[in-house]
This record gives C-alpha cells, sequence and structure tokens, in this order.
C-alpha cells in the first residue's frame, strides 16, 4: 500500500504538470481569441470558466472509466497476483472510499487548482497584448544571443532554436525528471530485492542461530517442579558442537514518534566471538575524542546512576547494526533510547560504534554487561551461533533457528507478492513518458510554426527542417536524460527511505543496479525516437501560408 500510494503522488504531481502546461498552450494558440473576447467586454472570470470546462468535463470522463475498469479488469490482474503468493479464501470486492478519494477525488481537485491558478495568471494581461500575441509578462525585449560566424550554418540554427524555446525546454526537462523517476520506481525494487537478498548471505552472523526456549514447566506448577524442568533444561540444551558459541538475547523496543515503534534484538555476545568481530575491550580508545568521550560518558553515568530507579536507564557503550544505523540516521557518538515493549522503562546507550549487519536492526554488548543490566543472572544465555546444525539438543527446547531462509522472507515475499506490478509500473512509465514527450515536443514545433513555414517558403525541404527542428530537440533530450539521473537517484532516495520507514520492520537498503540507469535511457532514446517520427508528421504538415499569418 505504502508503495502504490508513492507511486500515486508521482503520478499527481505529473498530472498536475501535464495540465499546467497544457492549459498554457492552449492560451498561446488562441491568444488572438482571447485579446478579441476580451475587447469585445467579456470578463476574466468568463473565460476562466469556459476553458476550464473542457479539461474537467475529460479529467471526470476519465475518473469514471478508471473507477470502472479498477473493479472489473484490473482488479482481476491484481487478485492473481496475491493468489500467486498468497494461500488466501475466494476475496469479495468491496468499494474502497479512500481509494475512491486518492485516485478520483484529488486528481479532479487538483485539475480544477491548476487549472483556475494558470488561466488566472495567464489573462491578467491586457487585450492588446493578448491581440499582438505578446504573452510575456515583462516590458524588456529579449535580445538574440550573439553566435560567432565560424559555427556552421546549421549547427548555429539548431542553438538559435534551443534558446529561442529554452523556457519550452526547461519544461520538456522537467517532463522528463517526472517520468523517467516513474520508471526508476519500477526498475528499482527488484533489483533492490536481489541484492539484498545477496548482501544478508555475505554477512550473516552465522549460518545459524538458534534462540532456545525455556520450557513452560520450568516457569510454573510448584517449585521443586519448576526446578527439576529447570535443570533439565540447562542439561539437555547444552551442546558438545565445537562451532557452537553461546549467547544473550534480550529485546526493547524504540520509542513511538512519526513512524511506528519497532523490536530491536540485543545480543549479549562472548569475548573474542569468532562470530562477532568485536573488540568491546577498545570501544573509548577507537573513538577520535577518547578522554572527553569518557568524561562525558561518567557524567551521565553518574546522573543515570541517580535516578536509576525511576527511569531505568543505562548508558553503556554499544554497537548497533548497520541495518539499524542506515533506518535511523544514527552515527558513532550518538545516544539511543529503547523502552521495555508493555512497560515504561527506558535505557540509552551510547552508540560506539556500527557493525556491517544488514539483516536486522541489532545492538550488540559483551553477554556479562547485557545479563548485568537486564537482571538475566549472571550464567545466562538464550541461544547459540553456529555454522553447523546442532544435532545434540532436543527439539521442544529450540524455538526458533535464525537462517539464511528466514533472513530472507520478507525479501523474497514482496519480490514474489510485488513483482508483477513492478511490469505494470514500467509499462505505465513508458506510456506516460511518451506522452510527456510528445506533448512537449509538439509545443515547441507549434510555437515555431510560423518560422518552419517560413523555412519553407524559403527552399528547405522537410527532412532539412527535420534537421533544424528534431535534431534540436534530440539534442536536448539526450542531456536532460543524462542531466535527470543523479537528480532522480537524490529524489529516489528520499521516497524509498519515507517508504520503507512507513511500510515495513527492518531495513531494506537502497541499491541501484548501474545497469537501471542504462536501461532508462534507452528506454528513453527509443521512446523519443518514437515520438521524433511523429514530430515529423507534424512538420510535414506545417503549411506555407502560415508565415503570411499573424504578422505583428
Amino acid at each position: 500500500k505504502a508503495m502504490v500510494i508513492m507511486l500515486l503522488y508521482i503520478v499527481m504531481v505529473i498530472m498536475a504538470f501535464v495540465f499546467g502546461i497544457t492549459i498554457s498552450n492552449t492560451i498561446r494558440k488562441e491568444a488572438g481569441v482571447i485579446g478579441t473576447l476580451r475587447a469585445s467586454g467579456y470578463t476574466r472570470q468568463e473565460l476562466v470558466l469556459h476553458y476550464m470546462t473542457l479539461p474537467v468535463l475529460v479529467t471526470l470522463v476519465g475518473a469514471l472509466i478508471g473507477n470502472i475498469l479498477g473493479y472489473t479488469v484490473f482488479k482481476d490482474i491484481c487478485a492473481a497476483m496475491y493468489y500467486g503468493s498468497y494461500s488466501l479464501p475466494t476475496y469479495v470486492t468491496v468499494w474502497n472510499a479512500e481509494a475512491f478519494l486518492l485516485t478520483t477525488v484529488v486528481p479532479v481537485i487538483i485539475m480544477l487548482v491548476v487549472n483556475y491558478v494558470v488561466l488566472r495568471h495567464k489573462l491578467k494581461l491586457s487585450p492588446l497584448k493578448f491581440l499582438r500575441r505578446d504573452l510575456s509578462s515583462g516590458r524588456r525585449q529579449k535580445r538574440a544571443v550573439h553566435l560567432s560566424s565560424r559555427i556552421k550554418i546549421f549547427s548555429r540554427f539548431r542553438l538559435r532554436v534551443i534558446f529561442q524555446n529554452m523556457s519550452n525546454y526547461i519544461v520538456l526537462f522537467l517532463g522528463i525528471i517526472f517520468a523517467n523517476l516513474l520508471l526508476m520506481f519500477g526498475l528499482l525494487l527488484p533489483s533492490a530485492l536481489s541484492h539484498y537478498q545477496g548482501e544478508i548471505q555475505g554477512n550473516m552472523l552465522a549460518k545459524y542461530q538458534y534462540m532456545l526456549q525455556v520450557p513452560v514447566s520450568a516457569v510454573s506448577g510448584n517449585k521443586l517442579d519448576s526446578l527439576i524442568s529447570l535443570l533439565e533444561f540447562y542439561m539437555d540444551s547444552e551442546t558438545d558442537n565445537e562451532d557452537a558459541e553461546k549467547f544473550s538475547a534480550y529485546s526493547l523496543n524504540t520509542l513511538p514518534g512519526k513512524y511506528k515503534s519497532e523490536e530491536v534484538l540485543f545480543y549479549g555476545i562472548e569475548p573474542n566471538s569468532k562470530y562477532v568481530k568485536i573488540d568491546f575491550d577498545n570501544e573509548e580508545s577507537s573513538d577520535e575524542d577518547g578522554s572527553a568521550v569518557s568524561a562525558d560518558t561518567e557524567e551521565i553515568n553518574e546522573k543515570t546512576d541517580n535516578n536509576s530507579i525511576n527511569t531505568g536507564k543505562n548508558t553503556t557503550g554499544v554497537y548497533i547494526s548497520s541495518a539499524y544505523a542506515d533506518k535511523f540516521l544514527i552515527k558513532t557518538g550518538d545516544t539511543i533510547t529503547l523502552k521495555e515493549k508493555y512497560e515504561k522503562d527506558e535505557y540509552s546507550f551510547r552508540v560506539e560504534g556500527i557493525y556491517d549487519y544488514t539483516a536486522a536492526l541489532c545492538v550488540f554488548m559483551p553477554r556479562s554487561e547485557l545479563n548485568d543490566i537486564f537482571d538475566l543472572g549472571d550464567n545466562y544465555y538464550s541461544g547459540y551461533f553456529s555454522d553447523t546444525e546442532l544435532t545434540d539438543i532436543k527439539n521442544q527446547y529450540i524455538g526458533s533457528v535464525v537462517d539464511l531462509d528466514a533472513l530472507t522472507k520478507i525479501s523474497r515475499q514482496l519480490d514474489v507478492s510485488m513483482g508483477s506490478m513492478m511490469g505494470l509500473i514500467n509499462g505505465f512509465a513508458i506510456m506516460i513518458y511518451m506522452v510527456l514527450i510528445y506533448l512537449l515536443s509538439k509545443i515547441i514545433i507549434e510555437k515555431n510554426a510560423q518560422s518552419i513555414s517560413m523555412v519553407k517558403i524559403l527552399g528547405y525541404t522537410n527532412g532539412e527542417i527535420s534537421r533544424l527542428y528534431i535534431m534540436s530537440t534530440s539534442t536536448v533530450v539526450v542531456i536532460c536524460l543524462l542531466l535527470s539521473l543523479p537528480i532522480e537517484t537524490a529524489v529516489m532516495n528520499i521516497l524509498f527511505r519515507e517508504m520503507m520507514l512507513s511500510s515495513i520492520s527492518g531495513w531494506i537498503t537502497l541499491w541501484i543496479d548501474p545497469m537501471i540507469y542504462v536501461q532508462m535511457f534507452v528506454a528513453g532514446i527509443i521512446t523519443y525516437g518514437i515520438v521524433a517520427l511523429l514530430e515529423f508528421r507534424k512538420i510535414k504538415k506545417v503549411p506555407m501560408d502560415e508565415a503570411l499569418k499573424n504578422v505583428e
């Protein structure tokens, strides 16, 4: 849901953008008519209502058709995706008020607001300016950029076309950013999930993590039976496997805030652990401001000791997993505060370092310190790290086994359930890209129709004119595609982060496969190639008598 809503926001921005440039182009094309109407006594408000009517009707019709398709054809496609990855009972289609608001009401409101604002702004000009087709709001006349005569005539002409249409090309650049952002959104998730699975496999703490489970009989019933059951548990949960290494575990929750509270697992690690390579003995010396850190820590500990009865706080130095650091933007030297899940007790810890572990939100500390802080007992342990299976522990005492399959379950499930949808998003993105590029290129051709007509009168062929105008736009499109890639990466970092924060527990690091940039660029070039053919047809249709019209 978070992913589709993020996609919807991108589409809404694109819609508002298209509405704005379309209505601006309509006013430019009908400037003479608007000037005549204004001079004849029609008010600005009447013209605003007139030019808003058709776009709003088109939007309402589109919204109606979209709702019908959504509850018929596309409903079955989405249902097939879920049945392919979940064992669900037969579903019943119900009308969704939130979906109606986001996909129908909001776009209509955007259409109304954008069109009204643009029309009110454009129609502020005097009737005389409209009659002269002078839609510039400023009084200063633009001067042509001086170009060296050493530049070949065709190259100089193309540069002149680019400079004269710079405002349109800026709009084209924005359109390419929006469309490519949508395309990147569709291409990104499968590669990010695949990379995440490979990354987990490369930096697992151990091939197996066995979490032990104390039997119910050890904590209930009379004291003698409980004691006997507890002794049996300790005896039968011991292992002779040389790979096995004990660890303690405890969980706290992040403090509630903008996003939901999440569980953070604490690992109590043995000294000189062969699975978690952290040197806790040299924590203070590894800090850049060692003496200051030590002094600060002592001061905080002193305050904590005085208030420990009420707050339960502690400021022990710990290491956190890279997933935890990435998700909450935590750096070495920061202090993290966590709480008991069902109680008010809070604990504060100073981050002494970040351990490269992307599979979960974890905190690492010495086992003796963890047992002491949470009053678990000196010899307490919760499980074993091991690179081989433990076969000498009774199954009834094993609560869970964390292995590669368990760690990659979320990413595999996302890949299966969302993989089919990514194909739809990519197709939709390419379609929107084509519409945007065609619309913007068409505006540029129409704006230069008089110049194109004049060039035809001078004897230039359609092919030569295409070299002047289409080649100019093609050059700008290639430059815009290249410039848009770093911008889209920066925006996607923000969008992906917000999506992950609001949708899942744990963390999946954003990773963009370099091939995605190649795919986006190639898709952009191929799509523009199709648009260029449509532009060529547009140039062929420009009549020669256009040059004799609208002469100032």
